[in-house]
């Protein structure tokens, strides 16, 4: 299954022209998961997002540079080939100014928190993920990474 972007329905509008008057806000999801990307990406619509999902790493890096940057990365840890990690770590060598949300299906995740925070990442979260955790992780997430872009960013790491 390859990645899918947003495309306006017949209408030509998208889920956010019938949402908030607020600017529409691009999420990218990468998950080897094929379940979880439509679950979240389907979330994440409904509530107004533009949203784009990739199946893992590779084919995210492969694809991102075709797409505009997101304001937020929902990005899973363990992925086979290419591990969130690693992802993480080619996004701070191309200076991307995404926000990271990291997901984790594994109950270890306490031990690598510390690293994908230090490194820049606004919060990992455990899967299941609670919708309205989510939802509101991403929220503060944009809004700190639009504020790092105003020059009045609060740290990261903060959910």
């Amino acid at each position: 299954m390859r990645g899918n972007v947003d495309r306006p329905d017949d209408s030509g509008e998208t889920p956010a022209d019938h949402a908030s008057p607020r600017p529409l806000r691009h999420v990218h999801i990468v998950d080897d998961d094929a379940v979880v990307c439509t679950a979240l990406g389907r979330l994440l619509r409904a509530a107004g997002y533009a949203v784009a999902t990739f199946e893992g790493g590779q084919d995210f890096l492969a694809r991102r540079t075709a797409l505009a940057e997101p304001d937020c990365i929902v990005l899973d840890v363990f992925m086979p080939t290419l591990s969130g990690l690693a992802v993480q770590r080619a996004l701070l060598e191309q200076r991307s100014g995404a926000a990271l949300v990291f997901l984790s299906g594994r109950s270890d995740i306490a031990e690598i928190e510390d690293q994908v925070l230090k490194n820049g990442a606004f919060a990992l979260l455990g899967k299941p993920v609670d919708e309205g955790v989510l939802l509101d992780t991403l929220a503060a997430a944009i809004r700190s990474r639009h504020a790092a872009l105003n020059g009045t960013a609060p740290s990261p790491g903060r959910a």
